[in-house]
């Protein structure tokens, strides 16, 4: 498991700092590393350690059909736009 803050960064078209937001269905998206095709996940296994709040972001493989749900519990994205107050 990687972590995103510890891919090491290229400088060059080669970048994995690059991601790719991905539309899955009306209002959820993956997040996916451009370079490695891995999603930006939640640490943790559902149903229960991936449940907590302020856990630790990730990389992981996207989809498998073998995993509860194919694995999209813990790594699809709503995005919304934050207001200052």
């Amino acid at each position: 498991m990687l972590r995103p803050n510890n891919l090491p960064r290229e400088g060059n078209s080669a970048d994995n700092q690059e991601w790719l937001v991905q539309p899955i269905y009306a209002g959820a998206e993956e997040i996916i590393n451009y370079k490695s095709g891995l999603c930006l996940d939640v640490s943790g296994w559902y149903p229960f350690s991936d449940m907590s709040n302020d856990l630790p972001l990730t990389v992981y493989p996207c989809y498998d059909p073998s995993w509860d749900g194919g694995g999209y519990d813990d790594h699809l994205w709503t995005p919304y736009i934050a207001h200052n107050q």
